[in-house]
């Protein structure tokens, strides 16, 4: 898959990923799944978490959220309010307000905006989720643990 050219993967992913993935996203979506899919239909299940509502969390999911914990994702809330397109910015600011860094900082943010433990970079997925739909996801996890 690494090797096909964008135009090539794009049409090889299908109608279905075509109609979900916004046409001004599409090339964001494609350079942020390419580097991990090692099929054109993974593309679908990309497709759907990062421009659906269809986020899903499994149980190692919820178990990092509850661990990163309410204040964390109200950081992370806050850093979206005052620096909604600057992601190393965004970082720092939770960072700060949580302590948290590297994986403890990594993870949360990729469970909340992906729903699972690997995927694209997280400054892809950031832009390619936006602000608006990143804080929402946030809001959604921090109900994950109160719920569980």
């Amino acid at each position: 898959m690494h090797d096909i050219d964008n135009t090539t993967l794009w049409q090889m992913m299908g109608e279905q990923v075509q109609q979900i993935v916004p046409a001004d996203k599409k090339d964001l979506f494609i350079d942020a799944v390419k580097p991990v899919i090692e099929s054109a239909d993974e593309g679908l299940l990309w497709a759907r978490i990062l421009c659906t509502d269809e986020l899903t969390h499994g149980d190692e999911g919820r178990a990092v959220v509850c661990s990163a914990g309410h204040a964390f994702y109200e950081a992370a809330g806050e850093a979206i309010d005052a620096h909604d397109g600057d992601f190393d910015y965004f970082c720092r600011h939770i960072s700060e307000k949580t302590g948290a860094a590297g994986q403890d900082l990594a993870m949360p943010l990729r469970i909340a905006l992906t729903g699972v433990l690997h995927g694209p970079d997280l400054e892809q997925v950031f832009h390619l989720i936006g602000p608006v739909q990143c804080k929402v996801r946030f809001e959604q996890v921090m109900d994950l643990c109160h719920s569980h």
